[in-house]
């Protein structure tokens, strides 16, 4: 399957679950999909267990990724940098990056249907910040989970998914 068709199945998929405000899909220079999934989609402040709807959009997910000949998808959890609480059940930003990161993976895993071997779970916490974590928008925009996906795609995909994934990214015109 083409990087390109990937791309646009899983944009189709957030439409229909009206969940596509505030995820990303970008082209990698590596030739693969970098997926953002913001916080607010998947889990609530602080916390690790997925939300009830969260469920489907990786399962959505893990539907358009796991046809890709030789897939590999890094998983990567991000956090602000706000301690955890002292009542907290994290030691830290790192821990509750890398169990976001680990549910998010089981759950594609499992009822998704990847392979788990194809996977890797990352636990950045608040060393990779996109914003600034001096507002709450910066720190929101910092809350998120990463999907950098590797696999066999063709060289004719890899050239024409830079143009597709530019035209999602664009802004509506109005008509």
């Amino acid at each position: 399957r083409s990087i390109e068709r990937v791309a646009r199945e899983f944009r189709t998929r957030l439409q229909v679950l009206g969940v596509e405000d505030g995820v990303s899909i970008k082209y990698s220079g590596d030739g693969g999909l970098e997926i953002s999934l913001p916080n607010t989609v998947l889990f609530d402040f602080g916390r690790a267990d997925l939300k009830p709807e969260a469920y489907e959009i990786l399962n959505q997910l893990a539907t358009s990724l796991s046809a890709i000949p030789a897939i590999f998808v890094e998983i990567r959890g991000h956090t602000d940098n706000i301690p955890v609480g002292s009542g907290s059940p994290f030691a830290d930003n790192y821990d509750l990056s890398y169990r976001r990161a680990k549910n998010v993976m089981l759950q594609m895993a499992a009822p998704g249907g990847m392979q788990q071997s194809a996977c890797e779970v990352i636990a950045c916490g608040q060393s990779q910040p996109i914003s600034s974590n001096d507002t709450e928008e910066g720190r929101a925009a910092n809350r998120r989970v990463q999907l950098r996906v590797r696999g066999d795609f063709s060289n004719e995909a890899t050239v024409q998914v830079q143009g597709m994934i530019e035209s999602m990214q664009a802004p509506a015109q109005p008509e």
